[in-house]
């Protein structure tokens, strides 16, 4: 009986890690898409500086790796 508890229980933690997963990534994802479309409005704009698209861009790729 102690073993089906620990195997139900194991389940219900995985089954709460990954709703907690989707929540986050699908948050992640939407800060991403809106990032990359600011960039985008930013980059075509002449007085953005560089040293801001870098530190853009870099924010991307830490969050992208997360992902």
């Amino acid at each position: 009986m102690s073993r089906r508890y620990r195997t139900d229980r194991a389940g219900y933690r995985n089954e709460v890690m990954n709703i907690w997963l989707d929540s986050h990534v699908s948050t992640l994802t939407a800060s991403l898409s809106m990032n990359c479309h600011l960039a985008a409005g930013q980059a075509s704009n002449p007085n953005t500086s560089i040293a801001r698209l870098s530190a853009d861009s870099k924010e991307f790729n830490s969050i992208a790796h997360i992902i």
